[in-house]
């Protein structure tokens, strides 16, 4: 449940560090903690749902407990969240701890996103095709009857034709 601290309920349990269980003191160590729960659940890629409450909410919150993710996760993030979830508040990470002294955060700048990567590249080079058709529509000489505002005489059969009769004016005769 969502709530505030006005109605003693503040939070969601799914994220909430035990020590919050015995004490209403809040610390930064808390917000870590549920950060590390954030990415425990991302890292699972859904294959899991976190509890609210029971023997599985205690054992996610025990020394003990391994997180469970796809292999293809790295060590350093499965460590990281190890670190961001540790039972013992004061030996849990700093925010500064985790963006300078982490190598899964050093190199995150330079990992590439092989989906955004290759989405970019198709926008580039539809871009590309784009400017060369613009640029080659520009470019080409209209034939003789390009150009003109003909209708279409399939379509539309009534068109208005003037045709000088004697003594209209502004026509020459």
């Amino acid at each position: 449940v969502i709530g505030t601290s006005e109605d003693g309920q503040e939070g969601d349990t799914a994220y909430m560090p035990s020590e919050l269980l015995t004490s209403a003191v809040k610390d930064p160590s808390g917000d870590i903690f549920s950060l590390g729960l954030t990415l425990y659940e991302l890292a699972s890629a859904g294959s899991w749902i976190l509890p609210r409450e029971g023997n599985r909410w205690h054992e996610i919150r025990k020394l003990s407990h391994v997180p469970e993710l796809p292999k293809c996760r790295s060590s350093v993030m499965v460590n990281l969240i190890k670190k961001m979830t540790l039972p013992e508040k004061s030996k849990r990470p700093t925010a500064d701890e985790i963006m300078m002294d982490n190598p899964f955060m050093r190199a995150a700048p330079t990992q590439e996103d092989t989906f955004l990567s290759e989405y970019v590249r198709d926008v580039d080079e539809h871009d590309r095709r784009e400017v060369l058709k613009a640029h080659l529509a520009t470019n080409v000489s209209p034939t003789p009857m390009q150009g003109r505002n003909i209708p279409d005489t399939n379509s539309d059969r009534s068109w208005n034709v003037r045709t000088p009769t004697p003594g209209m004016t502004g026509f020459p005769l």
